[in-house]
């Protein structure tokens, strides 16, 4: 293993962290998105029954509806509210072609997921079966999770940096790359859906997906370091 190229000793421990790092921002995507309980803070602090003109139990239960959708547990969005004295949809049919679109992204998502998991199982499978010892085996995936998870950080930042400073801009971009069509152009004053998940709440959502994502990959990258960094103190110079 010495004489082989840094690169090539490293390869699979920067794919198998940067897989890791996908895997853990995309669990912070599903955790923040159906956090209820985030749900019903935003709301309390929007006002958003009353800007919406509904109640706050039929607005639980639209919400319900969606976040069920959402993860393929219903197939539609049929839900009524009383509104100006009488029952409508809650969602019309502009919304419940864009939130298809969201569902088949989020579905997407989960389907990259399982192949960063596949990708993290392949590498590190692939080093334990050269090595055939386990320490040797972490120590080389570490060293090269460490640069991997890095450079997946950096580009967390940037992003974040980017939301930060111009959310609206950072918010559209998002849209017309994962979107093929303008659905998610929503008008307040037609549709529910901008009301009841406004940029000011889409805002803290993305926030908490930063951190939690972020504080997960710290964490790792982290443990990562320290293995990297305990196998070069106890391994002879001419290995490394």
């Amino acid at each position: 293993m010495s004489r082989q190229p840094r690169l090539v000793r490293l390869l699979p421990g920067i794919l198998a962290g940067f897989a890791a790092c996908l895997v853990i921002l995309i669990s912070a995507v599903a955790w923040a998105a159906f956090d209820r309980g985030f749900y019903r803070r935003q709301y309390a602090e929007l006002d958003t029954a009353a800007d919406i003109g509904i109640t706050a139990a039929e607005l639980e239960a639209g919400t319900t509806v969606l976040l069920d959708y959402l993860a393929g547990h219903r197939d539609d969005l049929g839900i009524e509210v009383r509104r100006n004295g009488r029952p409508q949809p809650l969602f019309n049919s502009r919304e419940t072609e864009h939130m298809l679109d969201v569902r088949e992204l989020y579905r997407t998502a989960l389907a990259v997921r399982r192949a960063a998991v596949a990708v993290i199982v392949l590498m590190c499978g692939t080093v334990f079966f050269v090595h055939r010892k386990v320490r040797p085996a972490l120590r080389q995936i570490a060293r090269g999770a460490v640069p991997g998870m890095a450079l997946f950080l950096a580009s967390v930042a940037l992003v974040a940096l980017w939301a930060v400073v111009d959310f609206s801009g950072f918010w559209t971009r998002f849209h017309l790359i994962f979107f093929r069509n303008d659905l998610w152009l929503l008008d307040p004053a037609t549709d529910m859906l901008i009301r009841m998940v406004p940029e000011p709440f889409f805002a803290a959502l993305v926030r908490r997906i930063v951190l939690a994502a972020a504080g997960g990959i710290l964490l790792l990258w982290g443990l990562a370091f320290c293995v990297s960094r305990r196998g070069r103190r106890r391994e002879p110079a001419r290995l490394r």
